[in-house]
């Protein structure tokens, strides 16, 4: 009996031991998971909290005290986060909570609209904890999502660009035969002396050249249309287009300009900045009322968006209106090629893209902010010219002569610009690919290599000017393009760059430098 009682002394005494150990294990346990919860929520950034089966909150972060305006502890996660009264929020949280709760992870984007009218995204993610437990993280998306809300616009725009691009050249290359042929047809005595055929040529002439102005918008689009970059004084500039500014607002609209540094000088085509300019004034007077304003300013930039990718120093040329605005819709395919939300014959949806085309092939960028019926600004970010950094533009270097070597993949192209040469007693040779153009660099030793900048093979126009220089260093090179996707290399390149269609002067104005001795020319 004794050694009975013993025993279940003993027992008695084991099961207290092994309950100790169970509850301290319990308490460590415990004292572990708040732990790993305390750092989890104060380690997260924006709202962090953890809550249990009946959705109320356990943990927090002090970001969340803004939202609830004490302590959230034991209050409702919808409480907590002050949004119990809005049934978008509350359904979104609880189909995000019930997800994590079934032990799964959960994620939503919630609109959230400011005191000023503007829209937030909030982006809620969640995930299981143990203990039946799960933890919610509410953070700002806006900035995240514009930036890769940008960066799609920029992809989709850079393939209408190219698919512009890749139109605009073999509608050049049509044009230029088409045109080149013609003002040979109109310097035939047979042409010349019936004024009736003559006329027929002329109105053919006149057409082409209609067509070649529609495929400089495409270029436009494409950033291939070539760009003749001098250094400009923005101020000086902005002055010098301000009548035609007003003209085209009309009565009763102003010009407000706001330049403080007039020292700024850009590098870049004037002549296309201020065509930029203009379609921005004729887009704010669609947009504005009969006594707006409109206000041209620039400033320097002080952070440049990482989604630009851009580096250096940047003016910001803004062209703001007090117009209607735009929506969302709207801004998000305005810089689109072809996109207008104007009446059919009224836009050809090329005007905002240009300037956006214009900006980047600059070396900048273009953005646009709007609010509907709060005006719109268009901004041109351009790269600032330092004068003192740049090299002094030097003469041609290259030796008079009159051998010229012509290359393109058209034949009936190359035959022309060919003829045009020979007509003014040049020694011309012609070849249809790259390596027979750099077989007759070779044999031929030109003085000028006159290529096309596309020939759809391996070796393109820039490699071939390379290979050519390495032959023979002095040789000139001269680019035609119809299109172009690396503008800026080829004016690098080349002694310069002639855009598809050109006329017979034009070539010989680009070739007079160099070849002196051919006296015709």
């Amino acid at each position: 009996m004794t050694a009975v009682v013993v025993v279940i002394v003993v027992w008695a005494s084991s099961l207290v031991v092994i309950a100790r150990l169970v509850r301290r294990r319990s308490m460590q346990e415990k004292k572990r998971r708040d732990t790993v919860i305390r750092a989890l929520v104060e380690t997260s950034p924006g709202v962090a909290l953890v809550f249990d089966a009946k959705r109320r909150v356990v943990a927090a972060n002090d970001e969340i005290r803004r939202h609830s305006g004490g302590s959230p502890s034991g209050r409702s996660v919808v409480e907590a986060l002050g949004v119990a009264d809005d049934s978008v929020a509350v359904k979104v949280l609880d189909d995000v909570m019930s997800t994590v709760l079934g032990g799964n992870t959960s994620s939503a984007e919630l609109p959230d609209e400011e005191d000023d009218g503007s829209m937030r995204i909030l982006e809620i993610e969640g995930r299981p904890l143990e203990g039946g437990q799960g933890f919610l993280q509410v953070s700002d998306a806006t900035e995240r999502r514009e930036r890769a809300m940008r960066s799609a616009q920029s992809e989709r725009m850079e393939a209408l660009g190219a698919l512009a691009g890749g139109l605009a050249h073999d509608f050049n290359n049509l044009l230029f035969v088409t045109l080149g042929n013609l003002q040979l047809m109109a310097t035939n005595d047979v042409v010349i002396n019936d004024e009736k055929l003559s006329k027929f040529v002329s109105r053919s002439v006149s057409a082409v050249e209609r067509g070649a102005e529609i495929t400089k918008s495409l270029l436009a689009v494409a950033r291939s249309q070539p760009l003749e970059e001098s250094a400009v004084s923005l101020a000086d500039l902005v002055k010098g287009i301000l009548p035609l500014v007003r003209q085209a607002l009309g009565a009763g609209r102003t010009v407000a300009v706001d330049i403080p540094d007039q020292s700024v000088q850009l590098m870049l085509d004037a002549g296309r900045l201020s065509s930029c300019i203009l379609n921005l004034a004729f887009n704010a007077r669609d947009a504005m009322g009969p006594n707006g304003t409109l206000t041209i300013a620039a400033q320097r930039v002080d952070e440049l968006d990482p989604s630009w990718g851009l580096a250096g120093s940047f003016i910001r040329l803004s062209i703001t209106d007090d117009g209607s605005g735009m929506s969302e819709e709207v801004v998000a395919r305005a810089f689109e090629p072809f996109f207008t939300t104007k009446k059919p014959g009224s836009g050809t949806g090329l005007g905002l893209a240009t300037v956006y085309a214009f900006a980047r092939q600059t070396g900048g960028t273009a953005t646009l902010s709007t609010r509907l019926g709060a005006g719109t600004t268009v901004s041109l970010v351009l790269p600032v010219h330092d004068p003192s950094a740049a090299e002094a533009a030097s003469a041609p270097r290259r030796r008079a002569g009159r051998r010229v070597v012509v290359a393109d993949d058209e034949q009936s192209l190359a035959e022309l610009v060919a003829s045009w040469l020979i007509d003014v007693g040049v020694d011309v040779r012609f070849a249809t690919s790259p390596k027979a153009a750099l077989e007759l660099v070779e044999e031929f030793a030109p003085d000028v290599l006159v290529s096309d900048a596309n020939f759809g093979e391996e070796i393109d126009g820039i490699e071939l000017a390379k290979l050519a220089t390495a032959i023979q260093p002095d040789l000139a090179v001269i680019f035609m393009t119809g299109y172009s996707s690396s503008m800026r290399t080829l004016q690098e390149l080349g002694e310069r760059t002639l855009a598809k269609p050109f006329s017979r002067d034009d070539l010989y104005g680009a070739l007079m430098p160099y070849l002196a001795e051919a006296t015709d020319v």
